[in-house]
């Protein structure tokens, strides 16, 4: 089981959640705590990060079965979920 964060799957959330977490989020950081970048890091890598459905083929190329994935908040948050046999190495 892994917990990942991921980019939301409806376009008017995403919109959203993106204005919040490149904009506000970052400016709100930096008057806080007057460094913008430490609140740029995390959305920047969300957006790098594979998308369930690529996590997901990743998985299943690397031995486990019964991979699955749950999203969770819209898909701001993504459960994955997969079997790998223990004598199986990664």
């Amino acid at each position: 089981m892994c917990l990942e964060f991921s980019r939301p799957a409806n376009p008017l959330f995403r919109f959203l959640y993106d204005l919040y977490s490149l904009y506000i989020m970052p400016f709100i950081g930096q008057l806080l705590t007057g460094s913008r970048t430490a609140y740029t890091y995390l959305p920047e890598s969300i957006r790098l990060f594979p998308s369930p459905d690529e996590l997901c083929a990743m998985l299943f190329k690397i031995g486990f079965s019964q991979v699955t994935y749950q999203r969770r908040t819209n898909g701001i948050a993504v459960i994955h979920i997969g079997v790998k046999k223990k004598d199986q190495a990664l």
